[in-house]
């Protein structure tokens, strides 16, 4: 828990680096107490189940759960909600396909979270159970490109391979010996 990033409800992204396997469950990350919106893995319901699909949530507002699944392993991933207040998702830089156009998120208050969702209080909602590596919240809407250079700026990072990964040059260079001469006795 940490005071309150942002209380926009627009131009806003909010992405970290999650480890998952098949026990993961819960929220990743969260802005706002009892409203705002968070993003984790669940089964691809109104939760934050175990399961490997993408969700959403507008807390108070509506659930935004998903049909793709994360895959298991270490994830770049990001909620964008532009500036019509319309959500999306990306794992690593591909896109999440899904219905975003609904009730818009409420003015989030009181706190941001990582790993916990709305009244995380109570002990029926579940808490995030994997690796989280790092987190990020920016209060403007990255564009595709801007997730991607970010992917490909940590990848490496986690062991992933990007697309468009970045490298040093290649020196090579030669070793010339001088000549010995060994006379034995």
């Amino acid at each position: 828990s940490m005071p309150l990033v942002s209380n926009k409800t627009t131009e806003v992204t909010m992405q970290t680096w999650v480890y998952l396997d098949a026990n993961t469950k819960g929220p990743f990350f969260k802005n706002g107490s009892n409203n705002g919106y968070v993003f984790g893995t669940g089964y691809g319901g109104n939760e934050f189940g175990v399961g490997n699909k993408a969700t959403m949530l507008f807390a108070g507002a509506r659930w935004i759960p998903t049909t793709t699944n994360y895959g298991y392993g270490w994830k770049l991933v990001t909620m964008v909600i532009n500036s019509s207040g319309v959500p999306s998702m990306y794992i690593n830089n591909s896109l999440v396909p899904g219905n975003y156009t609904g009730t818009s998120a409420s003015v989030p208050t009181t706190g941001t979270y990582l790993g916990r969702n709305v009244g995380d209080d109570d002990a029926n909602w579940p808490k995030f159970n994997g690796k989280m590596g790092a987190a990020y919240f920016y209060t403007k809407a990255l564009t595709l490109d801007e997730i991607t250079q970010n992917l490909n700026a940590t990848a490496a990072r986690y062991g992933v391979s990007s697309t468009n990964s970045i490298s040093s040059n290649t020196i090579t260079t030669s070793i010339s010996a001088p000549q010995v001469t060994i006379t034995s006795s």
